[in-house]
């Protein structure tokens, strides 16, 4: 079996037992912020780790924050 997240797992199991439009758009509104998270921490973590290797410019540092503002966004979201 493959391993799953616990998302994955909700979806399958709501797909296999109920049949409920609502809770299906739910689900995928929930999937759909959660890879937004994905993509801005891997983002996050991208230039967090440039920091490592040199200095951080002007324009890197307003992006990194702009970055953080966002993922809290969508972390409230849920």
């Amino acid at each position: 079996m493959l391993m799953q997240t616990t998302l994955e797992n909700l979806i399958e199991y709501v797909e296999n037992t109920f049949n409920d439009d609502e809770l299906n758009d739910y689900i995928e509104m929930t999937n759909f912020v959660a890879g937004n998270i994905y993509k801005l921490n891997k983002a996050i973590n991208d230039i967090e780790e440039d920091l490592i290797f040199g200095d951080l410019s002007l324009e890197a540092a307003l992006k990194l924050d702009k970055l953080k503002q966002s993922l809290t966004q969508e972390i409230n979201k849920l």
